[in-house]
């Protein structure tokens, strides 16, 4: 079992996604990304054949995969209950929540986040601020800010090793609009102030040791797609 923070982006329809992964990826903070397609998605469709074999880059066979089957209804369906009955049978009896949750596989954009040390001195000393506002380990922010070379505890000869932080956009094929983030008490104030026709989250998942670095680069995300950033209430527990 591990722990998760969810984060999310709270927008007008799920035709911001797209959008929301541009902001997510050329965000400064990360260092690198990887963007997968699993089964039963990956070339579900003759159309996704083709433009797999067509297009070169990860980038843009991801968006061809979001635009041709993710976000395509009739075949995102049928890509959804494929995975639902393959699943049932390799794992057996299984809560539909688990199944829910893995079938973000199939769709996956996983990133690491620059050490506080590689980021610029003015951005490095905003993203401190945000991580010690926030509920954190505190182990973990001491060994970054050491590592950054922000201070450094008595008694400590070197810095220790770097830590690389990870945090995945998550697109829950299963189903797109997860109605039950919208009784979040976080997402109902964020609507409050945010007038949607169709109001979705698109959901992140961080690590829980320094939550206050990804919730910025979230908060980016949702100034550029013009959404509202949000940080659900509780963890999620993930198998």
């Amino acid at each position: 079992m591990r722990r998760v923070v969810p984060l999310g982006v709270l927008v007008d329809g799920l035709a911001a996604l797209p959008s929301v992964l541009d902001a997510f990826l050329d965000h400064p903070a990360i260092s690198s990304s990887d963007l997968t397609i699993g089964a039963p998605l990956f070339k579900a469709t003759p159309e996704l054949a083709e433009a797999h074999k067509a297009l070169r880059s990860a980038r843009e066979r991801f968006h061809a995969y979001l635009s041709l089957g993710v976000l395509n209804e009739p075949v995102r369906a049928q890509v959804a209950q494929r995975f639902v009955k393959t699943y049932r049978q390799r794992h057996g009896r299984v809560e539909r929540r688990d199944v829910f949750l893995a079938s973000a596989d199939m769709c996956a954009a996983t990133v690491n986040l620059r050490t506080l040390k590689a980021l610029d001195p003015l951005v490095r000393r905003e993203v401190i601020a945000e991580i010690l506002r926030m509920p954190h380990d505190r182990e973990a922010v001491e060994r970054e800010l050491v590592a950054a070379g922000e201070s450094l505890p008595e008694g400590e000869v070197e810095p220790p090793d770097l830590t690389v932080y990870q945090m995945s956009l998550k697109i829950f094929v299963d189903q797109l609009s997860n109605p039950v983030r919208l009784k979040d008490p976080e997402v109902i104030r964020a609507l409050d102030a945010m007038r949607c026709a169709e109001p979705v989250v698109i959901e992140f998942w961080a690590a829980p040791a320094l939550p206050g670095y990804p919730f910025i680069v979230v908060r980016d995300v949702a100034n550029a797609v013009g959404g509202m950033p949000v940080w659900m209430e509780l963890y999620e527990v993930v198998r």
